[in-house]
């Protein structure tokens, strides 16, 4: 776990030092970013609380939200439905091929413990599996 939140911070620190604002349009490539403007113009920041909706696809798994530790869809649905998430990182993610999107790495605000990715926030935004 020490080493989960020592990565969590360096890659905090990384992408500050890169200090970038990145456009729904202009994702063209890998990296950190520390502001993220989305295709429905709200620009999301590290620090910014944002809140898990309900699942997509039934009553327990996320489709666009994964537990940070668990390779396998997020099946804790009952338990995360409507909870508060701070944004703790931001990465484009993706290839030329299959093209990038924005990936949110997460925490609840009271706890340290919990990460969550949000694989691709433009998705789930569509999907209601978080709320703006």
């Amino acid at each position: 776990m020490k080493k989960l939140l020592l990565l969590i911070g360096l890659l905090l620190a990384i992408s500050s030092v890169n200090a970038q604002v990145v456009k729904f349009g202009e994702l063209t490539k890998k990296g950190y970013y520390v502001s993220y403007v989305g295709e429905a113009k709200h620009t999301y920041n590290i620090g910014d609380t944002i809140r898990v909706g309900v699942p997509m696809k039934g009553k327990y798994n996320f489709t666009h939200i994964k537990k940070w530790n668990n390779p396998i869809v997020f099946g804790q649905g009952g338990r995360a439905n409507h909870q508060l998430v701070i944004i703790g990182d931001m990465q484009v993610k993706g290839n030329v091929l299959t093209g990038y999107h924005m990936k949110f790495i997460t925490t609840y605000p009271m706890s340290i413990f919990d990460y969550y990715l949000i694989v691709d926030i433009e998705k789930a935004l569509k999907a209601k599996e978080i709320l703006w």
